[in-house]
């Protein structure tokens, strides 16, 4: 399974045609190729300049995208941000049983308050106590940059909420 910082060859047959999310393609049913693994050290001269300055991310300053304004066609579903201030929060799930992971972080003097999907962080979030807590707090030790990829979920409850889908710490 790809981690982050791999660089991987797969193939794809097509694109998903989803308008609000341009980038998903139907990837074949064949093993990927690990191409190569970018060195932590390396990799934020390779990200910064793709870096979304904020303070909107993906069309907007709110939590979500209206479901029928997305499906008119987003630019992109996906973006790259590195907070001004960042925390993580840890609660009980309002939606479902069981806990939740936030991001609230801070991007060119707006606030975002961002569930959180990366498989790495979230379950270390999870296993906290309801509060909020640094990376140092949460065992990611004290790194000097955080990167997110913020992505648009699949529509629920007519908004396609964004989402903390990956979290690098990085030297």
């Amino acid at each position: 399974m790809a981690q982050p910082l791999d660089i991987v060859r797969f193939e794809y047959s097509s694109t998903v045609g989803d308008a609000a999310q341009p980038e998903n393609v139907l990837i074949e049913e064949r093993d990927w190729e690990l191409v190569d693994e970018v060195p932590p050290a390396d990799a934020y001269d390779l990200l910064r300049p793709h870096l979304a300055p904020g303070p909107s991310l993906l069309g907007g300053t709110q939590k979500g995208v209206d479901d029928q304004l997305a499906g008119e066609g987003m630019d992109a579903s996906l973006t790259l941000v590195e907070p001004d201030s960042i925390a993580f929060r840890s609660q009980d799930n309002p939606f479902r049983s069981g806990r939740q992971a936030r991001a609230v972080f801070e991007i060119a003097g707006q606030g975002y308050d961002l569930s959180i999907t990366d498989t790495i962080v979230a379950p270390v979030v999870w296993d906290q106590p309801d509060g909020s807590y640094s990376a140092a707090e949460l065992g990611f030790g004290e790194q000097a940059r955080t990167v997110l990829t913020v992505s648009l979920a699949e529509p629920f409850k007519g908004t396609r909420w964004k989402l903390a889908a990956a979290v690098l710490f990085l030297p």
